[in-house]
């Protein structure tokens, strides 16, 4: 018994393997943080710091979303104006993917989709980019040109 709590005493220190039983895997030695050692230029986070650092993260993270998105929508710009829509509009929907709170994004890709009488889609990105900003007035005017843009039947029902 005495020899027992000398394992036992020792192993608590960190300084040998307590194996109790023969054949037994060894302990594994007590940690820094185990033994109460912390490093004293550590300071733990309050519950404020704890928030400060998240919306600081938070706030890195929204703006290189953001950025993202800009340059997908320049990528999209320049296919609209070269006539390649399709390419634009798969560069308008990653713009939207990284920052779908952007009206300009739902117009531009609303537009592409005009060009290529995809009436519908347009129609629902013109609601979306009003229901986001409803004082924009090119809202509106995508909206207003998406069933204009539809093919006209030749002749009577």
């Amino acid at each position: 018994q005495e020899q027992f709590l000398a394992r036992a005493r020792q192993a608590s220190r960190g300084l040998a393997s307590l194996s109790l039983l023969p054949g037994a895997p060894a302990a594994m030695p007590i940690s820094r943080n185990q033994q109460n050692k912390k490093k004293s230029n550590r300071t733990p986070l309050t519950k404020n710091g704890d928030k400060l650092a998240e919306e600081k993260v938070e706030a890195r993270i929204d703006a290189a979303r953001k950025l993202r998105a800009q340059e997908h929508k320049t990528r999209g710009n320049e296919a609209f104006s070269a006539g390649n829509w399709l390419a634009a509009i798969a560069a308008f929907t990653d713009a939207i993917q990284e920052d779908p709170s952007d009206h300009v994004f739902f117009s531009n890709r609303s537009a592409a989709n005009l060009k290529l009488l995809r009436t519908a889609d347009a129609v629902n990105d013109a609601e979306q980019c009003v229901r986001l900003s409803p004082e924009w007035a090119k809202g509106f005017s995508r909206l207003w040109a998406a069933p204009l843009a539809r093919p006209q039947r030749q002749g009577g029902l």
